[in-house]
């Protein structure tokens, strides 16, 4: 019987073209995230994944297809049969209310698999010419079954309620886009409770959950419940049965309603067992990458925390808090005491020190900003500022002073005192050292600061110096083309200035003060240039070049000006041009270099301008944004990550791949099934 009831199914005009018409939308989706993915790829864009960009939001789309045909489907059996006065065939039939659920629920269940074996089609050639992660596409396709399996209960049991196809189908389509509503507003209000779509994102992440494997049978209790109460009801069967199936549906929830009572409740965090609360909320990661979880060393310091994290996430667009989402999920694993809110810009004030869009973390009274989109994933972020966090009221950012060096206590308008009180509120204790008075630089100083040195220094100084930078300390480096920087200390970072004063023009006819006014607005892809979108300005500045490159040391220029700039030698004359004789270059002129150890993460940075951080310059534009950009990136904790390499960053096809992901998907395909329908139709018709 459930074989026929199959294949009747399947002959059904309008569950064939419903078939025909999810090949056509997968494939052009697939075909349009495919030619967006290159683009990217062209573009270098960092974290570019083919999971994230192609195969993820297929899935939601799959989803989706599913649904429509398990609720057409549906709608073509019962209503269909009760419509054509077959009703009596199912009421006088002397089978069990389970046998006679299960006969229509499987044929039902295959037709909503349909779009799921397309989406493997494409999915697996995706994996064939990319370095996907396999387990990713096996849990995302689990999920998928799991979704026909919970929504076919649904719809199987409002086609036992109504009688007309018609209404069958829209109840169904309802029906099941309010559980979605339901569902996503219990993930926002009480996770523990979501019926399907936590353990639906979970398991496309690759994360196995027992618990929620075990959520979602006990709502599958309910709504099975319901089923058989609603085919006793269409069978005629006695009240009592009717009764015994809903107390099958109240035990379901029931059970669930305990469950999340005991995962919610405060015996945990009274006891402060973050073993135990793990043990209950235990999580298997199942992806090469382990892009849902953290490693050992991550989570010995996250449980090491013993204080309240608050994380505001202030991002305009709805569809990136899921990231952060994500993140804190994980981390909440391993902490108790995590609040997440989400804000927007409009809300802020508008003296806020980031022009656009960040996340804000606390823990106790240390508060860190961090601009957003990340340049890492979300878990490595905000993993890494918690930690950094946490340690940061011993380590020390240490200025060097006594050679005339701007000064973060200083008053006059080259020094840095607005940019002290910025750190301050962060929680960074900061300290000014004179070598020639305290000739030893403490164990606890994560970075030295040297601004800008007008006066020659002592050779006890420069040993000093030498001696924390052989150690491994972290080094920024502020220059002027007068400063008298130690030749040990420039020999170290191989970094040495240009001759002569930037000069633009170009900005300068745009509108800035002065020509030797620079403006940067071109910073190449690097951790400290991160959310910079907008221009810099660099009063004074020189040029940079390469000394000699070191083995030991990678040496990347992270700021570059454009092409109209050259270095003025006599930049206090009242008028300035560029003059070639007398050697000066027109030409890209590198203002910032980085400079990282390959093994032990030291980290430097020397930047052609100490102005820029000045109280007289540092709110111009991005400039606050990127000198904290500085300090988070050589201040930062080292936490080696084996995940930070996406391998899924590049699709490697010739030219019948690029055919297949462009065409053969979206058109050929669908246009086969479409010609063996029509086919199959007329040939049918002939044989009447």
């Amino acid at each position: 019987m459930i074989i026929l009831l199959t294949k009747n199914l399947l002959a059904r005009n309008s569950l064939a073209l419903a078939i025909i018409a999810s090949a056509v939308l997968m494939g052009a989706f697939s075909s349009l995230s495919y030619r967006q993915f290159l683009y990217l790829q062209s573009q270098n864009i960092s974290q570019l994944s083919v999971f994230n960009e192609v195969i993820q939001p297929l899935s939601g789309l799959a989803l989706l297809l599913q649904l429509v045909t398990l609720c057409i489907a549906s709608s073509l059996l019962v209503p269909h049969m009760a419509a054509q006065g077959q009703k009596s065939i199912l009421v006088n039939a002397s089978i069990s209310a389970g046998r006679r659920l299960l006969m229509f629920a499987l044929p039902t269940l295959l037709a909503s698999l349909l779009p799921l074996f397309y989406f493997m089609v494409i999915a697996v050639s995706y994996w064939l010419a990319s370095d996907l992660d396999g387990w990713l596409l096996v849990s995302s396709s689990i999920g998928l079954v799991a979704a026909s399996c919970f929504f076919c209960v649904v719809a199987v049991t409002i086609s036992f309620l109504l009688r007309t196809p018609l209404m069958a189908l829209l109840a169904s389509i309802f029906t099941s886009a309010l559980i979605l509503l339901f569902d996503e507003w219990l993930r926002n209000l009480v996770a523990e409770t979501s019926p399907f779509l936590e353990f639906f994102y979970h398991l496309r992440g690759g994360l196995i959950s027992p618990f929620e494997v075990l959520k979602l049978a006990l709502w599958l209790m309910l709504f099975i419940g319901l089923a058989f109460t609603a085919v006793s009801r269409y069978s005629n069967a006695n009240d009592g049965a009717g009764k015994r199936y809903m107390m099958f549906a109240v035990c379901g929830i029931t059970l669930l309603s305990i469950f999340v009572a005991i995962q919610r409740s405060d015996f945990f965090d009274a006891s402060n067992s973050v073993t135990s609360r793990n043990s209950l909320n235990f999580r298997w990661d199942i992806s090469q990458e382990k892009r849902d979880s953290l490693q050992q060393q991550w989570i010995e310091q996250i449980e090491q925390v013993n204080q309240p994290i608050k994380i505001t996430a202030v991002i305009d667009d709805e569809e990136n808090h899921d990231e952060i989402k994500r993140a804190v999920d994980i981390l909440s694993q391993h902490h108790a005491d995590i609040e997440l809110s989400f804000s927007s810009r409009q809300k802020l004030s508008v003296n806020s020190e980031f022009a656009g869009e960040f996340v804000a973390i606390s823990v106790g009274k240390q508060q860190q900003n961090i601009a957003y989109p990340f340049n890492q994933t979300a878990k490595h972020v905000l993993t890494k500022l918690i930690v950094q966090l946490t340690t940061r009221s011993g380590h020390w950012i240490n200025f060097i002073e006594g050679h005339g060096e701007a000064s973060p206590f200083g008053k006059t308008s080259r020094d840095l005192s607005s940019f002290y009180d910025t750190l301050k509120s962060l929680g960074w204790p900061v300290a000014v050292q004179n070598l020639s008075r305290q000739p030893v630089i403490s164990s606890n100083t994560k970075l030295l600061v040297i601004a800008a040195s007008e006066k020659r220094w002592l050779s006890s100084e420069v040993d000093s110096v030498m001696q924390y930078l052989h150690k491994g300390g972290n080094l920024l480096v502020l220059r002027e083309q007068g400063d008298q920087l130690p030749a040990a200390i420039e020999d170290f970072t191989q970094v040495a200035k240009v001759k002569g004063t930037l000069i633009d023009w170009q900005g300068y006819q745009s509108g800035t003060p002065h020509p030797a006014i620079l403006i940067i607005d071109q910073v190449l892809e690097h951790p400290v240039n991160t959310g910079i979108k907008s221009f810099l300005a660099f009063p004074w500045s020189t040029g940079l070049r390469l000394k000699l490159a070191q083995p030991d040391y990678s040496q990347q220029p992270i700021l570059v000006t454009h092409k109209g700039v050259w270095n003025e030698y006599n930049s206090q004359a009242e008028t300035l041009s560029f003059d070639a004789q007398q050697g000066e270059l027109q030409q890209s002129f590198v203002s910032a270099f980085a400079i990282s150890h390959r093994t032990n993460n030291q980290k430097m940075v020397v930047v052609g301008d100490a102005s820029f951080i000045s109280d007289a310059a540092v709110n111009n534009y991005s400039n606050r944004q990127f000198s904290l950009n500085l300090i988070s990136y050589l201040s930062s904790e080292s936490i080696t990550e084996e995940n930070q390499v996406y391998q899924d960053n590049a699709i490697r096809v010739n030219t019948f791949g690029h055919w297949l992901f462009s065409w053969f998907f979206a058109f050929l395909i669908p246009g086969i099934l479409a010609l063996v329908y029509f086919v199959i139709k007329l040939r049918f018709r002939k044989l009447i």
